[in-house]
């Protein structure tokens, strides 16, 4: 079911929703701010005021039923109106989860494109007191890059959202590297490394950081484990060696 926390962050990063959506989003929380308990007090509110007889016959029969439920049919009557919220919401969102998962991208993209030409210009980890004499140019750039991979960690979890509630299933969220990264001919291992230190491990590695259209999204395996295998070191003698079984992929892509 759509979460309505998660979309707030999609609009929040540059998505958007229909008007339906937010009328339908307003009306679902009105109603669980009424509660079991607001209907005695709306019963007795109208006693002194101007509803028609029929109004307060409508009323006291709710309260009735109402102090007659127990906890279950309470629930159940309340699960099945979020139900209900919920796939109005669903209905509408759908009207522009993929323009929003393209609008994110875009902005993803050029946030990536924009760190990338600074770090050519200055590695941005380099040390601020380090700048102290560099030229206008190569303080900017030094900035640009911290900007701009700021940016990036701060779009990458309303793009991934965006992509799952656009049909995409994200094999891990929390690394979503065949979403957002182009490893071609890359150790797999480095690259989950470099992705642990971030985007500057990743671009100094050779990953291009640009994030794909949905129907071309491949979910990208983890690694391995460190395997071990005995050597032969001589007659009659081995040796217990540890060695990585991603270094033959590695070969592999290199000879292709």
């Amino acid at each position: 079911m759509i979460e309505t926390r998660e979309i707030d962050l999609i609009v929040e990063a540059g998505g958007k929703v229909t008007p339906e959506y937010r009328r339908i989003e307003s009306r679902m929380r009105e109603f669980e701010e009424i509660g079991y308990d607001r209907v005695r007090g709306m019963l007795t509110d109208a006693l002194t005021g101007q509803a028609p007889i029929e109004e307060l016959a409508e009323l006291h029969a709710l309260a009735l039923a109402v102090e007659a439920a127990g906890p279950v049919q309470k629930a159940t009557i309340s699960n099945a109106a979020r139900t209900a919220f919920q796939w109005g919401l669903i209905r509408e969102y759908e009207k522009v989860a993929r323009d929003n998962y393209e609008a994110l991208r875009e902005r993803f993209n050029q946030a990536a494109r924009d760190f990338t030409t600074a770090a050519a210009i200055v590695d941005p980890s380099t040390a601020p007191a380090v700048l102290v004499g560099a030229t206008d140019k190569i303080r900017k750039a030094w900035l640009d890059g911290q900007t701009n991979s700021q940016t990036l960690s701060a779009l990458l979890r309303p793009l991934v959202l965006a992509a799952t509630n656009a049909g995409v299933n994200i094999a891990n969220r929390d690394a979503p590297i065949g979403l957002v990264l182009n490893t071609d001919r890359l150790h797999r291992r480095q690259v989950w490394d470099a992705w642990a230190e971030g985007w500057i491990a990743l671009l100094k590695l050779g990953a291009t950081i640009e994030a794909k259209p949905l129907d071309q999204y491949t979910p990208y395996r983890e690694t391995l484990p460190i395997q071990h295998r005995q050597v032969v070191i001589g007659r009659g003698m081995t040796r217990d060696e540890a060695y990585d079984p991603e270094d033959e992929e590695y070969a592999a892509a290199q000879s292709a």
